[in-house]
């Protein structure tokens, strides 16, 4: 579904496009969600295809021939109105960057509209490695973002350890900390424990994923890997296998997350570990889900929901019926969405899964905000706050806050909304989430806007609160680029 402020985007692409057609034209486009990207797309081809236009599609994969713009100008025979379309750059880097900048000139001297999809990482790197094809671009980056503040959770993988559990970065890296010091003195004084060296080394793997710190993360499981392979351990494989698929989704590379997970999934079944099956078809599932292959998402979760009730494992059909709640609602099915929570709920309050009821109780008041029952929305935020308080969640906590500011705002209350949302950014500042700090920002900008067109006066206590929000919240994203550079 296209949201009102991307038309206006997609429009300014059009325009774009069409003036193209004696001219080069290069859009840089960042989205951060394949069903929003593929919206997008179908909304341009709309406006398009009806004037003419031929969408065409390079997709990179690895080892594949790197040079982008020989590919299209020569190896692929452009044709009057053709428009190409770029998707999976990051499987060239690095090496197509350097073929960007010095054969930029060839999209000129053949008249070739381009679109880039890129995700942000990718974009990253262009900017910093391929400054001259970057300026290049026909319009600033056109971003499609999806709010992830108005957007059900993505499906989550379920963790094996009170370990993985943490509520700041500092609290992460002392558990990151802890697990080295551990895995030395195996080293040191038990080398020949290959299991639990290899299982130190998984832990560290998951940790340093929590932590984007993706090639240190695979680093662990490859050690972890070898030596369950050298022991014979074909449960350890096959878990670590997954946690490698989980670092390429991590990652975006979601094709090679498959590859991991289907191997994983064939060790699984060959020595008939029947819930590390249903696990592995879960995230198989979230993979897909990730992809925006909605049906494919189902069928996988259908699979693991099936083996979870066979085998009593009511944590995974708790995981399992969310998940397709979440498919259900991506494809509009709200109804459909709130049935498989209730379920879900019902479980998890049954268990004692206090994380998990909060979950779904906010992932509930979602569906109801999508539905316009505002009033339903809170009941149901308003609930999974109370439960993320008590149990010392706070990242959850941060979450609902901003949730129920978007609700205020929407029902025109702007008071309550800047109270919940400053509340939000204050706690996801603190605990150095700068993704949500991001989102919640924003929201914060948006609300404050709509005040003061309305004439409505911020006070001063407000106005000096959100003086030193902003401070903190551009100190974290300084940080945070610091790290990226």
């Amino acid at each position: 579904m296209i949201r009102p402020e991307d038309e206006k985007k997609i429009n300014q692409m059009a325009l774009n496009l069409n003036r193209s057609k004696e001219i080069a034209c290069i859009l840089l486009v960042l989205y951060n969600d394949e069903l929003l990207r593929q919206d997008v797309e179908a909304e341009l081809k709309r406006k398009l295809e009806p004037e003419g236009f031929n969408f065409r599609e390079l997709r990179m994969i690895e080892d594949m021939y790197k040079n982008v713009p020989v590919i299209i100008t020569r190896e692929m025979n452009p044709q009057p109105n053709d428009i190409f379309q770029v998707f999976d750059l990051k499987k060239a880097l690095p090496e197509v960057l350097e073929y960007l900048n010095y054969r930029r000139e060839d999209f000129v001297e053949h008249k070739i509209s381009v679109i880039f999809w890129l995700d942000e990482p990718t974009l990253i790197e262009i900017m910093r490695k391929a400054l001259d094809f970057f300026a290049f671009r026909a319009t600033p980056v056109i971003e499609f973002m999806s709010d992830r503040s108005k957007d059900m959770m993505i499906p989550g993988r379920t963790t094996p350890s009170e370990i993985f559990i943490y509520n700041s970065l500092e609290e992460l890296d002392k558990k990151i900390t802890l697990r080295e010091e551990m895995l030395n003195d195996y080293l040191e004084k038990r080398p020949d424990d290959h299991s639990t060296i290899a299982s130190l080394h998984n832990e560290l793997g998951v940790l340093y994923d929590s932590k984007s710190d993706f090639d240190e993360a695979m680093s662990h499981y490859e050690k972890a890997y070898n030596l369950y392979k050298e022991i014979k351990h074909r449960k350890g494989e096959a878990s670590t296998l997954g946690n490698m698929g989980n670092v390429y989704q991590d990652k975006g590379d979601l094709d090679k997350a498959l590859e991991y997970h289907s191997q994983a999934l064939e060790i699984d079944r060959r020595i008939g570990d029947i819930q590390g099956e249903a696990n592995t078809l879960g995230n198989i599932g979230i993979v897909y889900y990730s992809k925006g292959d909605l049906d494919k998402a189902l069928e996988y979760y259908s699979q693991a929901l099936e083996i979870d009730r066979r085998i009593g494992d009511t944590q995974g059909e708790a995981s399992n019926l969310s998940n397709m709640a979440y498919v259900y609602y991506a494809k509009g099915e709200l109804d459909k969405a709130l049935e498989y929570l209730s379920q879900a709920l019902e479980i998890y309050r049954r268990i004692g899964d206090t994380q998990g009821e909060a979950s779904d109780l906010g992932n509930m008041g979602i569906v109801y905000a999508a539905k316009g029952d505002l009033d339903k929305a809170l009941k149901y935020y308003s609930q999974a706050l109370e439960i993320d308080r008590k149990i010392g969640d706070t990242q959850g906590e941060a979450s609902d806050l901003g949730n129920m500011g978007i609700v205020y705002q929407d029902k025109g209350d702007l008071g309550k909304a800047l109270e919940y949302t400053k509340k939000a950014l204050k706690i996801f500042v603190s605990i150095g989430v700068p993704m949500s700090a991001d989102r919640v920002y924003k929201n914060l900008q948006e609300i404050i806007a709509q005040m003061k067109s309305r004439g409505i006066e911020i006070s001063q206590e407000d106005a000096k609160e959100i003086t030193e929000l902003t401070e903190q919240y551009e100190k974290l994203k300084g940080a945070v680029s610091n790290t990226v550079s």
